[in-house]
């Protein structure tokens, strides 16, 4: 169910998959409680929703979640929600998500991962110039090995490879064998996510 639910959308809107606030940051289990986990995941989504608005780039917003701490908070945020009864892998999410902009009218989605502690209005400009000149853009993890964020002209070419371990390696494999024009952008507020203890220190110290 998705609320609210627009007859049509236009334009280039950011998609953001959620997990549940509760469930989130599992990996950061051995540094913070789940109560403080939750807590950051809360923080970092509503941080990447404030560097969306700031930016001016985008028509609209829709979070993806199986959440409904999540739903709350995005729809105080002014995103629209498109739900998940229950856990869902993030590529089949993140795809479900794109399907329902390109069916609704809009024509390119950034997908967006909701814990980007650096990010800025910047960042989310450069990725919307990149996507008026280019079929898709990636914008790589700090390994460059996953995928942080993804612009996709719609309906979408081909399906995403969110929660492979390689996807930005993937991802371009993808654009590449059907000749669609990519760019791949490498920002600093792109790349940096919190995932680990380490990542989590370095970035108190930021």
């Amino acid at each position: 169910m998705v609320t609210p639910a627009p007859a049509r959308l236009e334009g280039l809107y950011v998609l953001i998959p959620v997990r549940r606030f509760s469930e989130a940051k599992t990996r950061l289990a051995g540094a913070l409680a789940p109560e403080a986990r939750a807590a950051l995941a809360r923080a970092l989504f509503v941080h990447v929703t404030h560097a969306i608005d700031e930016s001016a780039a985008f028509a609209g917003v829709l979070v993806a979640t199986d959440g409904d701490d999540v739903a709350e908070v995005a729809r105080e945020r002014g995103a629209q929600v498109l739900r998940d009864e229950s856990p869902q892998a993030l590529g089949c999410v993140i795809d479900r998500g794109l399907a329902h902009l390109a069916s609704a009218g809009a024509s390119g989605a950034l997908v967006l991962m909701a814990d980007l502690p650096l990010l800025a209005a910047s960042d989310l400009r450069a990725a919307h110039a990149a996507m008026a000149r280019s079929d898709v853009v990636i914008a790589p993890d700090a390994e460059e090995r996953g995928t942080s964020a993804l612009g996709l002209r719609l309906p979408a070419a081909f399906p995403t490879h969110f929660g492979m371990w390689d996807s930005f390696e993937r991802h371009r494999a993808s654009a590449e064998r059907r000749g669609l024009a990519f760019t791949v952008l490498r920002r600093q507020g792109l790349a940096r996510d919190v995932d680990t203890p380490e990542v989590l220190e370095a970035l108190r110290w930021t």
